[in-house]
């Protein structure tokens, strides 16, 4: 029967599913966001030589990754 018809979730793993679903666009903000403010920081450290960040300018494929993303994580 699984072969034919695939795995089935139980309940409790479809509530789980269902419950991460409703907050998954909040948790990709906000970690895009944080990864965001992190790159920048390390960018400005002075014991950091080069930060690797689509999302930062100075990445020298930021241009192409605005037009296609709607932010670097995305």
């Amino acid at each position: 029967m699984m072969i034919t018809m695939g795995c089935n979730m139980d309940p409790h793993q479809a509530y789980l599913v269902h419950r991460g679903i409703k907050t998954l666009a909040l948790r990709i903000d906000r970690a895009q966001s944080n990864a965001q403010e992190i790159a920048r920081w390390l960018e400005d450290h002075p014991k950091v030589e080069h930060v690797t960040y689509i999302g930062l300018p100075s990445h020298p494929q930021h241009a192409l990754a605005k037009k296609q993303m709607t932010g670097p994580g995305r």
